[in-house]
């Protein structure tokens, strides 16, 4: 029985001494964080989060409606016969579907070619119609291409992520405003500032997410190609007119013949006299020799006759 008893008080006394440890250790105070306790800080404020995310993520998608995100993006290229006058229609359908453009350019290669660029955002409602609207106003639709990103999934995960960040966030301002230590503060910021970035960095995806599934993106081509007939110029149908000019023209031309005719002979007659004398030189002789030839033959025809 002693050796019982003994036993016995023993087991006793050691539950005492560690029970005693273990409140120096683990104080119950009510002012006290858990930053206090040999949990890390990081273990302390994240130690649910994987597990609320994920609840959160079950109960939208059991939630959410048949009613689905999707963002619409459409490219339509067109040829038209007058480029300003199709972009003021474009304009005043816009302006009639509470659409606006985000960016326009125009590149002239030349008077009858021009090539526009249209960026327009317009409410999902109205994406076809205001296609359909666009395609009437054309010759000839060249183009015409349409895709859909179904995103319903991607928001919902991400409106759980934001629900349980911002529990975290709560809980951690509630840590900084209990907490008495230095070091914990330190970590608590650090933890803080971490997960409010996180948490603006959710909203803009949101909102990004929010206003392209409302308002479909649609690029448009526009080609314009003209065909210029030329028109008829007054000013050479005159007949008058040119026919006075090839008048004086004519009239020019024959005055400078003959002046230069002029100047040629006269600065040439010299040479045309010289030239003149031995001709005439020379066709006397000729005409002299002839005519002696033509008296010898009569007197020898004279001669003939006069022989018995």
């Amino acid at each position: 029985m002693k050796k019982i008893w003994l036993v016995f008080m023993l087991g006793m006394v050691s539950a005492l001494l560690v029970s005693c440890s273990s409140s120096e250790k683990f104080p119950n105070t009510e002012n006290s964080v858990e930053y206090d306790m040999e949990v890390p800080a990081e273990e302390a404020a994240f130690s649910n989060e994987s597990t609320i995310e994920h609840n959160q993520v079950e109960a939208a998608s059991e939630g959410q409606t048949s009613e689905r995100m999707i963002i619409y993006n459409a490219h339509l290229s067109i040829k038209v016969e007058d480029y300003l006058q199709t972009q003021q229609k474009i304009e005043q359908i816009l302006l009639e579907m509470n659409g606006y453009i985000v960016n326009s350019s125009v590149n002239r290669h030349s008077e009858e070619n021009i090539r526009a660029e249209l960026d327009v955002r317009i409410p999902q409602e109205q994406f076809t119609i205001f296609l359909d609207e666009v395609e009437t106003l054309s010759l000839k639709v060249n183009n015409r291409n349409i895709t859909g990103t179904d995103v319903t999934e991607e928001y919902v995960d991400l409106e759980a992520r934001l629900k349980s960040k911002s529990v975290v966030e709560e809980r951690l301002l509630g840590f900084m405003e209990n907490a008495d230590k230095t070091e914990d503060l330190l970590k608590i910021s650090e933890d803080l500032s971490q997960i409010q970035e996180e948490i603006e960095r959710i909203k803009g995806r949101m909102i990004y997410l929010q206003n392209h599934s409302a308002l479909a993106s649609v690029s448009i081509s526009i080609n314009e190609e003209k065909i210029i007939v030329p028109e008829l110029n007054n000013e050479e149908l005159n007949v008058w007119t040119k026919t006075k000019e090839q008048f004086v023209n004519s009239l020019n031309g024959l005055i400078y013949f003959f002046s230069n005719l002029f100047i040629f002979l006269i600065g040439n007659s010299p040479v045309f006299i010289i030239l003149s004398l031995i001709i005439i030189g020379i066709l006397f002789i000729i005409r002299r020799y002839r005519n002696k030839e033509n008296v010898m033959e009569s007197n020898s025809i004279d001669k003939d006759n006069k022989k018995p």
